[in-house]
């Protein structure tokens, strides 16, 4: 079983094209610098119910700054990328 670190609510989120959607993390509740590595939304019909798991940090800039972590929920097709605001 997986623990969940976090729960965010689906009004968090922007839907994007096929399945992908888009959040700030501290619309979502997360501290300044905190990414937590699995969290539920709300919502238990979002995507297939199950957890999200943190799978990658993007990095932009010419000092490679952390910009946003991307998470897939398990054993579904539905990404998230966290902007860190």
């Amino acid at each position: 079983m997986i623990q969940i670190d976090a729960t965010v609510a689906r009004s968090a989120l922007t839907e994007g094209p096929y399945f992908k959607f888009t959040g700030e993390a501290s619309s979502m509740g997360f501290p300044p610098g905190t990414w937590p590595s699995s969290f539920q939304i709300n919502d238990p019909q979002f995507g297939n119910g199950q957890p999200f798991l943190r799978t990658k940090y993007i990095f932009e800039g010419n000092d490679n700054d952390l910009v946003a972590v991307e998470y897939s929920q398990q054993c579904g097709c539905t990404y998230l990328r966290i902007y860190n605001d």
